[in-house]
């Protein structure tokens, strides 16, 4: 005997109400002539107006005999106008929170379970709510649990909404432990052993009523703000979002759904947070998250969307420059165009166009002229400095330049030494996003006014070393030239100075196409 004919003994049994039945066979009979089933709205019917309408004794009367009919529907495989305002009509009556006695509540886990996978085209998360408020009131009894045990079978692990539900139900079976602290996977399992006072545990709480939706409410992100300004949260953010997605397993492993939950409320926590460290750090995981594992698709999707969602929203230029980075980076087709529509609500919010956003917005990361940046630690000398698509860590005392790093360095001067290294691994990684970048004005054609070239471009200390490497193509007036840097100045091929260029002179990466191959020759002359 199976765990659902175990527990068919307590069925529910509820005598459908005539005025409720009533209300329904209208607007079944006023849709019927309807020829658009799938844009049937119950507001736009007389009917279904009745119903929203109606008292919310008789629109809990309603939901209950819905869930039934629409589960006998789904069961004969009806496909009609009929079915179809239900499953547009349960939302709007869930919402409403109509009073449901214990049975009527029965009625409808009875209906979700024997909709099995379909359970949640019916409202399902909106059922469970109804649920948890009903056993905040009142013990759970037997048939109650029954009745959620029923659901949990029938729904299923195979799918992920299924084991989020399963998961869900597991809590209100479980009830003693506060929502938001029981481990869900590796991330969590980490996360949560490190809680040590009511303020983070009050926080967490907190995160695990993020809901469903892409962004959180309002009210949910002032509530956080509260809650997050009685605790530390950047120093352990960092910590945390460090772990990546998975701590502790091997590669190719998936975020679980309650992991999943849990890091996207996390990270909607630190929406409002400017910290050069941390956008970085949240595009990291972003990056983790949307890799692609072979056969399953990406790490998690729902969690590196929120990375991009999060960034968007974040203050400061740095967490604009992650979004590049990810622009590039990212081969998830989802979240590409996620990306490209955060950086065109950041480009309208800034009254800029994307492009010069995203130009405007490539980090220093405080490199002086000629991508150098020094650091003077006791009788030593740290440099970082970036040539074409590397950076390197040199170490000099005096005039003497060292082999590797000074004992005394790593022993005395920790903090300039672990500095200047996550620096490096910053840079290395912004460097492959920002040549792509570069490389994408080839097919895009676009042009830019020269003091604005100059300064994004030929001058910034990041990527000047990679632009100093291209050719130029310089137009204003009806002159034209094609120019590149010699080491002092700008030249051609047969390196003459170019000395009409003014402030309006438009300037492009050069492409070869439609040029004549003398003059291709004699670039290639020049290069080499």
């Amino acid at each position: 005997m199976g765990i659902l004919d175990w527990l068919r003994g307590d069925e529910p049994k509820v005598v459908p109400d005539p005025q409720a039945q009533s209300l329904l066979q209208a607007l079944f009979d006023e849709v019927a002539g309807l020829q658009n089933y799938w844009a049937i709205k119950p507001a736009d019917t007389e009917a279904g107006r009745r119903i929203l309408a109606a008292e919310p004794r008789l629109q809990a009367a309603v939901v209950v005999l819905a869930y039934v009919q629409g589960r006998q529907m789904a069961s004969q495989g009806a496909v009609a106008g009929g079915l179809l305002v239900l499953k547009a009509l349960m939302p709007q009556l869930m919402r409403k929170k109509p009073p449901l006695s214990r049975e009527q509540l029965l009625a409808i886990l009875d209906a979700l379970a024997k909709l099995g996978v379909f359970a949640f085209q019916f409202s399902l998360p909106s059922a469970l709510g109804l649920v948890e408020e009903e056993v905040a009131k009142h013990e759970i009894d037997q048939p109650l649990e029954h009745a959620l045990l029923r659901l949990t079978a029938a729904l299923g692990s195979e799918y992920a909404d299924g084991r989020k539900a399963g998961e869900r139900i597991a809590r209100i079976l479980g009830g003693a432990r506060e929502p938001g602290l029981e481990p869900g996977g590796p991330w969590s399992r980490v996360v949560l052993t490190e809680l040590d006072s009511d303020a983070w545990r009050a926080l967490f709480a907190h995160v695990a009523s993020i809901g469903d939706g892409s962004t959180p409410t309002r009210r949910w992100l002032e509530r956080g703000a509260v809650l997050a300004a009685d605790v530390s949260l950047l120093p352990k953010a960092l910590a945390w979002l460090a772990l990546g997605p998975v701590p502790g397993q091997p590669a190719g492993t998936v975020v679980t759904e309650s992991d999943a939950d849990c890091l996207k409320g996390f990270l909607w926590l630190l929406c409002g947070l400017e910290s050069k460290e941390l956008a970085r750090a949240i595009a990291d995981l972003g990056e983790a998250c949307l890799k692609k594992i072979p056969n399953v698709g990406p790490v998690s999707a729902r969690v590196g969307n929120t990375c991009v969602n999060v960034l968007a929203r974040m203050p400061g230029s740095e967490p604009i420059a992650q979004l590049g980075r990810l622009r590039v980076r990212v081969k998830y087709a989802t979240a590409r165009r996620l990306i490209e529509k955060a950086f065109e609500e950041a480009a309208r919010r800034a009254g800029l166009e994307a492009a010069d956003l995203e130009e405007m917005a490539v980090p220093t990361y405080g490199l002086e002229a000629g991508g150098r940046l020094r650091r003077a630690a006791g009788e030593h000398t740290a440099e970082l400095r970036v040539r074409g698509m590397e950076a390197e860590l040199v170490f000099a005392k005096g005039e003497r330049t060292l082999k590797g790093v000074p004992i005394e360095l790593k022993r005395d001067h920790p903090d300039v030494l672990r500095e200047l290294k996550r620096t490096q691994k910053d840079i290395a990684q912004m460097l492959p996003a920002q040549r792509l970048r570069i490389e994408s004005l080839l097919l895009s054609g676009r042009a830019l006014p020269f003091p604005a070239w100059r300064s994004r471009y030929l001058d910034h200390p990041l990527i000047s070393d990679l632009v100093r490497c291209l050719i130029w193509h310089f137009e204003a007036e009806g002159q034209t030239a094609l120019t590149a840097w010699s080491g002092t100045e700008l030249v051609d091929s047969d390196d003459r100075p170019i000395g009409w260029i003014k402030d309006d002179t438009q300037v492009r990466l050069w492409h070869p196409l439609g040029f004549a191959p003398e003059v291709i020759l004699g670039w290639r002359r020049w290069l080499a």
